[in-house]
């Protein structure tokens, strides 16, 4: 089961899994907002999703992902580790960079109906302007909101990545809830 808030993802799940044969289900649910929680799940994967929030924040959301594993459930995720490569000179140049690089990708993906170049363009702009990531602090402060969370720290390690608008280390993290 994939779960997010927002449809395109899920759609996108969708059109991979039948692409390769497969099947999936899908629920769109807000870990935020909702009342009920959807069926327990084995695994929990995001990438760069906790540092879209406070540090305080972060521990609810973890909280809240311990409670909708199954026992002995798993999360892989990764954390951007802020730094002084926060304040870049030339955001703009940034930005162009990373919707060229969006344009680019697009004819790697073999999609049924994929976006008109224009609106991939747009979104990708927007995406960049809007973007928002939060110091949710180091790499301990991160595992120990973790393990205060009732998690298994299975493994981790910093690694620089190509990053969304520019290179950047990022936790990356497979943890096992304990009980």
């Amino acid at each position: 089961m994939v779960i997010d808030r927002c449809p395109t993802p899920l759609k996108a799940c969708q059109q991979y899994a039948k692409s390769v044969g497969g099947r999936i289900r899908v629920e769109n649910f807000d870990l935020m907002t909702a009342k009920a929680k959807p069926a327990s799940c084995d695994i929990i994967t995001t990438d760069a999703f906790l540092t879209r929030f406070t540090a305080n924040q972060m521990a609810n959301i973890i909280a809240a992902w311990h409670s909708l594993l199954d026992r002995r459930g798993r999360v892989v995720t990764t954390v951007r580790m802020h730094g002084e490569d926060d304040d870049r000179p030339d955001a703009e140049a940034d930005i162009r960079n990373f919707t060229a690089r969006a344009l680019d990708r697009l004819t790697q993906w073999p999609l049924p109906s994929p976006p008109d170049r224009e609106w991939l363009r747009n979104a990708a702009d927007s995406y960049a302007r809007r973007m928002q990531s939060s110091d949710v602090g180091g790499e301990n402060s991160v595992i120990k909101a973790f393990t205060n969370g009732g998690f298994e720290i299975l493994h981790r390690e910093v690694a620089a990545v190509e990053g969304e608008l520019f290179p950047v280390s990022y936790l990356r993290i497979a943890a096992r809830r304990l009980t």
